[in-house]
């Protein structure tokens, strides 16, 4: 049966950056820069196998937004996984499902991401959380770059507030 695991900090797991490799098809010495930057900064939940073999991840990294005078602590999620051999077990629905538990009871007010592929809007959207803005990418040379006042909108996958994540069904 497959056993939730917060993974620790400060150590690059070789078996995430097989995972991430495998599922993103980034070279593994990419990951392990990423690793190497954010190690320090992010949590990692994720759910082992029977054999202990990490088969499902997500990273989450601590956020602010300031609205006038009010600052509001949330998460970022990124780079969620799961082995395809093992989807459609309801796996990163409990790591959402935990992770929003435990910022909960921290003060955490939102969770945000911003889906790679469109597809995804409808998968992040059964974990409760719903397209708020808009992001358009530009590529502006830096001579026009210094010649106007640059805003871009962008459009990100984000709840309000922690999402209630639908029951969990057990794992096969």
């Amino acid at each position: 049966m497959p056993t939730m695991v917060q993974l620790p900090s400060h150590t690059i797991h070789e078996p995430l950056v097989s995972l991430w490799s495998k599922t993103f098809g980034d070279p593994p010495e990419g990951v392990r820069i990423f690793y190497g930057h954010f190690l320090d900064h992010i949590e990692l939940e994720g759910v082992a196998d029977d054999g202990g073999r990490i088969v499902s991840a997500a990273h989450f990294l601590p956020v602010s937004y300031h609205f006038f005078r009010s600052d509001w602590k949330g998460g970022y999620l990124y780079a969620a996984m799961t082995d395809e051999t093992h989807r459609g077990r309801g796996m990163m629905s409990a790591i959402m499902a935990e992770w929003c538990r435990r910022a909960r009871e921290r003060g955490d007010l939102f969770l945000c991401t911003l889906p790679a592929e469109d597809s995804l809007y409808d998968y992040y959207g059964r974990f409760g959380m719903a397209p708020i803005f808009k992001l358009h990418r530009a590529t502006v040379d830096r001579s026009r770059l210094m010649a106007i006042k640059l805003t871009l909108p962008f459009e990100s996958k984000a709840s309000p507030t922690l999402p209630t994540p639908p029951p969990i069904k057990p794992a096969n």
